[in-house]
């Protein structure tokens, strides 16, 4: 059987933590916690070549609890997978350590592991779960739709989250996705994840949900998310390199038409484009 792909990364929150300064231990010292993460980007082609590890890294933060430098201290074995665990490292953002009410630099050890797990099953219960909801929904009204809408979100968002990056999300999610927003994009089944499509098929299909801008959130954060995994991904050949550079034209084109609001240019910007190696 085919494994689908699922990304899991291990917090290391304090396994080894100290004053940025040389000194290794301080009684008084709160250590730093975690305030903002984003996404992390598993690479397609490490993806589709089934590299996975674990990186252990040491990261350096600043009194104002925003990383100051990221080092690789035992490598996965592979240099794409450790640089993709590096940038999510530089955009963690912390409360910073407190030496009593003084906030003080430190060092934190944190690991990112990428591996492969059997999801199938899980992102069939999804399949069943969702459906199941939009049979519930076509059956109520107000409030008790307005909560049974909230739950179909938590699924997409719970789903999205399983399947990280996964370039197997897509065939999954279409067989949840409305045959008029499925048409579109059916022949990117394959290709790069497209999470924000769960989104727009909820706008879609739900144009008078209460909620509706928390809806719209969800969807330029998934949008930003998808265009730089896409961006950031290197091509394994011209074919690839086509696709890539028509789906960065055809997002932008698809926010222009429906999401006129959302700034093409805050999706990203191809001349930035990182290649891994």
């Amino acid at each position: 059987m085919k494994r689908h792909i699922n990304i899991a990364f291990l917090i290391v929150l304090v396994l080894s933590w100290a004053c940025a300064h040389g000194i290794n231990t301080y009684e008084d010292i709160t250590p730093p916690v975690v305030k903002e993460q984003s996404q992390l980007i598993f690479p397609k082609i490490a993806q589709e070549n089934e590299l996975e590890g674990t990186t252990k890294l040491v990261i350096l933060i600043t009194e104002e609890g925003h990383v100051f430098k990221v080092s690789t201290v035992k490598s996965s074995g592979y240099q794409i997978l450790d640089e993709a665990a590096e940038d999510y490292c530089r955009n963690l953002i912390f409360i910073p350590a407190h030496r009593g009410d003084t906030p003080v630099s430190s060092r934190m050890e944190w690991v990112v592991k990428f591996d492969f797990e059997e999801k199938s099953w899980q992102a069939n219960r999804y399949i069943n779960e969702v459906n199941i909801l939009y049979s519930q929904i076509a059956e109520v009204k107000n409030v008790e739709k307005t909560k049974l809408l909230k739950a179909l979100l938590n699924k997409h968002s719970e789903f999205i989250l399983n399947m990280q990056n996964s370039i197997s999300l897509n065939f999954y999610a279409s067989q949840v996705i409305s045959p008029e927003v499925n048409a579109g994009w059916s022949e990117l089944k394959n290709t790069y994840p497209l999470t924000f499509l769960l989104y727009h098929d909820f706008i879609y299909r739900n144009p008078k949900y209460f909620y509706l801008s928390e809806v719209k959130t969800e969807l330029e954060k998934s949008l930003k998310n998808d265009y730089k995994f896409i961006l950031n991904s290197n091509p394994a050949d011209e074919d690839d390199k086509y696709m890539k550079e028509n789906l960065l034209l055809k997002i932008k084109t698809f926010v222009q038409e429906y999401y006129k609001d959302i700034d093409v240019k805050s999706l990203g910007n191809e001349n930035s484009t990182k290649q891994f190696s």
